[in-house]
């Protein structure tokens, strides 16, 4: 196999003692539990705004059923005059 590749930060003399690393060589992750990557009050800013989305859609759907029931009520009543006639 040939030489490992060496990833340096390419600062003079040896990498490895540099900083550098193998690239077969384990590098482990900080832990991220309880990580905010926001700050919290964006957060909570971004829920505000999702909440307001999400009450502008349930009203917009709502009306639009309102709209469809009263034109369907429309209709039935329409139907019924012309049978009567």
């Amino acid at each position: 196999m040939d030489d490992p590749i060496t990833i340096s930060d390419e600062s003079k003399g040896d990498p490895r003692s540099s900083g550098g690393r193998s690239v077969d060589e384990k590098v482990e992750a900080p832990q991220t539990e309880g990580w905010t990557p926001w700050p919290i009050g964006l957060h909570s800013v971004e829920e505000e705004r999702e909440k307001k989305n999400e009450e502008e859609q349930r009203k917009r759907r709502e009306e639009e059923k309102k709209k469809e029931e009263e034109e369907g009520e429309q209709r039935r009543l329409l139907e019924q005059q012309q049978q009567e006639a």
